[in-house]
């Protein structure tokens, strides 16, 4: 799987000459880019711990986390599928369990998303 996802991102991790993400002067390959945020994902560790397990300053990892959370981030529209009637759905959710204003699951986990725009 992370080679699939390395697959869909690795043009927007890599760096042209003049903007190279490095630490000690080596360029940082795309893959140890998604790994190391993969890592961050599944741990919630500290900037300073990972950047300690990659032997990398903290500001390089701040800035792998951001710019491969946004390549991540672009590939909703691929594996995310909102409804086209959502109130109908909340509407069935809601004859369901009574759980109101819902529109999906994902694995039984209550994910809160706000969106300013949506006033159902």
């Amino acid at each position: 799987m992370v080679l699939n996802v390395l697959e869909q991102i690795d043009l927007e991790l890599e760096y042209s000459n003049d903007m190279l993400i490095h630490s000690k002067n080596n360029s940082i390959s795309p893959m140890n880019q998604l790994l190391m945020t993969l890592r961050f994902y599944a741990t919630g560790g500290h900037l300073n711990s990972l950047a300690d397990f990659g032997g990398m300053d903290i500001s390089t990892v701040s800035r792998i986390l951001v710019r491969t959370s946004e390549a991540i981030a672009k590939l909703y529209p691929r594996y995310i599928k909102m409804p086209e009637d959502t109130v109908g759905e909340q509407v069935r959710f809601y004859d369901i369990a009574r759980f109101p204003r819902t529109i999906g699951v994902v694995e039984g986990t209550h994910i809160k998303i706000k969106n300013q725009d949506l006033y159902i």
